[in-house]
């Protein structure tokens, strides 16, 4: 949702190469935002053949209740990243010295 955040309602296309993933991926993705009314899809006022993609104000208003869970997590997760590398790191050196 958060790549739907932005001043101009993104193409299908474009939150697929925002996001890494294929246009079938991110069609099935929207499917139960949509029906959450989270997210809306809109006609390009220049080619209507385009879809956009904008959240919804009750997609806005959930983003941002969840973006600081979201970033608690990521910053939790580097500290547990973090750690495990100190750990790796720390065991590898008992076993260097172990063997000498």
């Amino acid at each position: 949702m958060s790549s739907l955040d932005v001043d101009a309602p993104p193409s299908i296309g474009e939150v697929a190469a925002a996001l890494g993933a294929d246009r079938t991926t991110v069609t099935a993705s929207l499917k139960p935002l949509l029906r959450r009314r989270l997210v809306a899809v809109l006609a390009d006022p220049e080619d209507a053949r385009l879809r956009r993609l904008s959240l919804t104000g009750e997609g806005h208003l959930l983003l941002s209740r969840g973006l600081p869970i979201i970033l608690d997590t990521d910053l939790s997760m580097a500290g547990v990243i973090q750690h495990s590398k100190q750990f790796q790191a720390e065991l590898a050196q008992l076993i260097r010295n172990s063997q000498d």
